[in-house]
């Protein structure tokens, strides 16, 4: 790759009007599994390439595996741990270094979470958790199980068939209370039901009546419940037959004011040759570690990695021009939950751009018919990655309006992380995004509520 262009920015707050269109073009992926199955599935031929003298595409994609197998053993390259062969490193999905980012998340990103609440410049409104015994929300086990009680039914001996309480009496016997059905006086016990009852009658092939009509006539002539069910191997259970001393077991967000709720944070993939594995893992930490930080804070994430590689492009033209090939990938979407080594594996593992995005540079080329030697093109610039995202994704999500101005209705922010190479520049950007998109929520607020 050529020498890399100096960007210093870490990332790119919206703009307030769309940026010009670059020349080229973006191929967009719904999810990682389709980029893989899209390129996996172009094989290079035996086609010239343009302004190449002789060279064919195929010549070049051999050349291009055997290169990248001719550095498996530079660290600074492919990154600790380095894959034993080019097919290794091809077959990794996921993130090979998960305890150090797991260190790094604890060590520098979580801690921002309470610096910024203790700061409270953006005035930042969490959602709040609450129970609730109406069945709202989620129901929570783990808060439930800690009063679990059997339910206790009436059980007809006779019938055989547990009965409504409202179709038995009470009697005497002696001292002690007991029950029956108000219909005859047929004896009634008050016990639990038994795993695999049914109430239609037609019982798990597993639930023995006559076990159970014998084990509850021990129990209606004074045996303690717990005691004759284990002597008899039975179990409590089957629809309705536990509850909990704990009735606010439902929990629900509670809905507050967030106007922009819904993040989405690009991610610019790779860097040219002078850039070391060791520094190419900085932006996807940065990028994964925000996604994790605001969807603590109850904020809808979802994540895109975009690479552009600038060559001599076949625009339709008699003669090659300067452009871009631009991909992007899906790799979460608002609804899914973060998988952190997956998507570090695509952002922060030098081998997945060394290795594969090298290849999508080779196949791009053939499937477009563009020029492309032995230097694989050069990574685009910060400025026209942002160009043709907001090009691109900020069009689809009416970003902006159709004069291509910044769309104050958006329910989205977006968030492209630039070349971030080192801690350190890790470390100040995640309070600058996390300040930024809280003070644009509390501006978006104080307008819906006129105090602008």
């Amino acid at each position: 790759m050529a020498k890399a262009q100096p960007q210093p920015q870490p990332y790119t707050p919206i703009p307030a009007r769309i940026p010009a269109t670059v020349k080229g073009t973006i191929k967009s992926f719904r999810t990682l599994g389709r980029f893989s199955e899209y390129y996996d599935s172009i094989v290079p031929t035996g086609e010239r390439i343009p302004d190449s003298g002789t060279t064919t595409y195929d010549e070049l994609y051999r050349w291009l595996i055997n290169r990248l197998g001719q550095d498996l053993n530079n660290e600074t390259w492919y990154g600790d741990p380095l894959p034993a062969t080019v097919q290794d490193g091809l077959d990794r999905t996921k993130y090979q270094r998960m305890e150090e980012f797991n260190d790094v998340y604890k060590r520098v990103i979580q801690p921002r979470i309470q610096d910024i609440l203790n700061i409270s410049r953006a005035n930042l409104e969490m959602p709040t958790l609450k129970y609730n015994d109406r069945g709202l929300g989620i129901f929570d086990f783990n808060k439930a199980s800690t009063g679990l009680i059997p339910i206790y039914k009436y059980y007809s001996f006779k019938k055989k068939e547990f009965v409504e309480g409202t179709d038995c009496k009470v009697v005497k016997d002696g001292k002690k209370v007991k029950y029956a059905l108000k219909s005859d006086g047929s004896p009634v016990v008050i016990v639990p039901r038994i795993k695999g009852y049914k109430n239609n009658g037609k019982h798990d092939k597993d639930y023995e009546v006559e076990k159970v009509h014998k084990a509850y006539k021990e129990i209606y002539d004074g045996g303690k419940v717990f005691e004759v069910l284990k002597k008899f191997g039975l179990k409590i259970g089957g629809q309705n037959s536990i509850g909990s001393t704990i009735k606010k077991v439902y929990v629900q967000k509670e809905k507050i004011a967030k106007p922009k709720n819904a993040v989405r944070i690009f991610v610019n993939l790779g860097a040219n040759c002078d850039v070391t594995a060791e520094q190419l893992k900085w932006s996807g930490y940065l990028a994964i570690g925000i996604a994790l930080l605001m969807g603590t804070l109850g904020y809808s994430v979802s994540v895109t990695a975009v690479y552009g590689c600038n060559s001599n492009i076949n625009t339709g033209g008699a003669a090659l021009e300067r452009g871009t090939r631009f991909i992007g990938i899906n790799l979460k979407n608002f609804e899914e939950t973060l998988d952190a080594a997956s998507l570090l594996y695509v952002c922060s593992d030098a081998t997945f751009f060394r290795m594969k995005i090298f290849e999508v540079i080779v196949k791009n080329a053939f499937v477009y018919k563009d020029y492309m030697g032995h230097g694989l093109g050069s990574t685009a610039e910060l400025s026209k990655t942002r160009e043709i995202i907001f090009n691109e994704y900020g069009k689809r999500d009416g970003l902006f309006n159709p004069k291509g101005e910044l769309n104050e209705k958006s329910e989205f922010l977006y968030y492209i992380i630039g070349e971030v190479r080192s801690e350190a520049d890790m470390n100040s950007a995640i309070l600058e995004i996390k300040e930024d998109i809280v003070n644009q929520n509390k501006v978006a607020k104080e307008k819906l509520l006129g105090l602008w």
